[in-house]
This record gives structure tokens, C-alpha cells and sequence, in this order.
């Protein structure tokens, strides 16, 4: 397979790195939040002309947007999640975090969860914003939350090297495992394979088989430094990495090659580390976004 890779847009409003990429408020659209606290909507039709959603007031880690309930969440460094409606309500939800930040967010059934710099998972209702409780899974960050409601389970990547494996429902430890040689950043759920993919510190992209109690299938040493973020469009043909080596790298999910390197002396890429990946599914574009504060829309073609 060879792959023909064109730069559509590229975004750079932004004042400082860009930590976390989510859905935008209608399709075709991506939600862009970073260290200058700024919520920004992209579209790869507007060009660079970005609509400013709010001003977090704090350095921003995640993002996520529920579409069902209209609001759009965002994890600050100062320990607490900002919770906006699309009507232009605000409100900040303090966690017991003690000021850790809040490196992921993610909808699970009726609940959002939020994990934190200091490895504790909070859970609180999406409705009536009531907080749960709180979890102490790790003695290090949680880095990604990724809830996959098919197997009823929720997977977490640590920086004490494994991944843990919660009940979806009790949010009860039913397996954890040490699956890298440093801090795991980011995690990716495959369901049409049942695999569930892994990057981290050590550069290496990691795979395991869930139907087979998560047995590894395959390991690649992908980057040249840590691989911050994983993408993947909705035919799971083709796997996109994002890392600190400042590339965007494309691999077959068939074979596990590499397709393409997408650098900014070639392809106009990023100048330095990518650390977010999102795949808007209307327009079938990947987005990617950097330290160098730009927001790259990308047209990925196989032929």
C-alpha cells in the first residue's frame, strides 16, 4: 500500500503548545485547548480563522466534548475541570486532587472521569455533576482514560508503566500489567480487531490481544522519542502516531509497516514535539497539533 499525504489547512492562532484535541460543536470541527488556556474551534473549510470558545483562565492538559448533553469539558493544570454549555454557561468543578492537573477526561455511562498528575481516577455524574469519588490506582500520573463500552471495561495508561483494566460499571482493579519500559502516554481501542494498542516514553508502539487476556501481538519501535499520541480512521486500516521527534508516522494495521513519515521539511509538518491526534470522521481528516502551536489538517489518500 502506498499512501499520498496533503496538507489541507494549518491552524495558528494559538499563543503557546497545544496539549489536547476533541470533537467540535458540530461535524467537521475540532476543539483545540493548551497552555494558553484558550478553547478554540477549527473547521478545515474556514481556513485559519479560528471561533475562540472561552478563556480557561489555566494552562489546559484534555478536552472532551459530550454531545449529547452539549457541553464541552477541560482538565486544568491547577486541579479542577471547567465545564462549558453551548449556551455559554461556565462552571468549574473542583476535585480533591490538592492541585495535581488533570491529564484525561472521558465519558463512561452516566459518568465522566477525570484523571489526574497524581495517579487518582475521579468519577462524577455527567448529569447532575455530583462527584462520586475518587480512586487511588497508581502512585504516578494517569495519562489516558479510554472507556471501551463493549467489553463493559475501562483502560488506563500509567506512568508507572502498565495499564490497568477497571469493571465499567464498579470501576473495580480486574487486571493491570507493566507494558512498557517507561511512563504508557496514550492508548487506542481497535474493536473490529480486539486490540488494544499502546505508546509511550519508550517509543515503542505496543499491541495486545484482548481476546486472549491482552497477550502481546506485535511491537514496533516507532519513534525516535516519546510517542505522545495514537489515531486510527474508521476502516482500522491504517494507524497514525504522533510524537516528540516532531513527526506524524503512518503504519499499516495489516502488516504493521511503515507507510509514511510526515515531517515538516517534506510535508509542511510540525517543527516540534506533535502531542495530539484527532480523527474527525465527517470530513475524513486527520488532525494533529504541537508545541509549535499550530493545528495541522491533514488528507490521508491509500491507492
Amino acid at each position: 500500500m502506498k499512501l499520498k499525504v496533503k496538507k489541507v489547512s494549518h491552524f495558528s492562532g494559538h499563543e503557546a503548545a497545544i496539549y489536547a484535541l476533541t470533537a467540535g460543536r458540530k461535524p467537521g470541527t475540532v476543539i483545540a485547548a493548551g497552555a494558553d488556556g484558550q478553547i478554540v474551534e477549527w473547521e478545515a473549510a474556514r481556513g485559519n480563522e479560528g471561533l475562540r470558545v472561552a478563556e480557561a483562565g489555566s494552562q489546559l492538559f484534555s478536552a472532551l466534548m459530550m454531545h449529547d448533553s452539549h457541553r464541552l469539558l477541560a482538565g486544568r493544570m491547577k486541579g479542577d475541570v471547567l465545564l462549558l454549555d453551548w449556551a455559554g454557561g461556565r462552571t468549574v468543578l473542583t476535585l480533591p486532587t490538592g492541585g495535581q492537573a488533570v491529564f484525561s477526561l472521558a465519558e463512561s455511562g452516566p459518568r465522566i472521569l477525570a484523571g489526574t498528575a497524581g495517579g487518582f481516577l475521579y468519577a462524577w455524574d455527567k448529569v447532575s455533576d455530583e462527584l462520586y469519588g475518587e480512586t487511588a490506582l497508581a502512585g504516578q500520573s494517569i495519562r489516558k482514560i479510554l472507556p471501551v463500552p463493549e467489553r463493559s471495561e475501562i483502560f488506563l495508561a500509567s506512568s508507572d508503566r502498565h495499564i490497568y483494566v477497571l469493571d465499567g460499571e464498579t470501576l473495580a482493579l480486574k487486571h493491570r500489567w507493566k507494558a512498557h519500559d517507561h511512563s504508557v502516554f496514550c492508548l487506542l481501542w481497535l474493536p473490529g480487531r480486539e486490540w488494544l494498542v499502546s505508546g509511550g516514553r519508550d517509543a515503542m508502539l505496543r499491541f495486545w490481544d484482548a481476546g486472549s487476556a491482552f497477550a502481546p501481538v506485535h511491537s514496533i519501535p516507532a519513534h525516535r522519542l516519546t510517542i505522545n499520541d495514537l489515531a486510527a480512521g474508521a476502516g482500522e486500516e491504517l494507524l497514525a502516531s504522533a510524537g516528540r521527534d516532531k513527526e506524524v508516522r503512518i503504519w499499516s494495521l495489516d502488516d504493521f509497516q511503515l507507510l509514511k513519515v510526515i515531517q515538516a521539511e517534506r510535508e509542511g509538518g510540525h517543527r516540534h514535539s506533535v502531542n495530539a491526534l484527532h480523527y474527525e470522521p465527517h470530513s475524513g481528516l486527520l488532525y494533529s497539533a504541537g508545541d509549535d502551536r499550530q493545528v495541522i489538517a491533514w488528507q490521508i489518500d491509500s491507492f
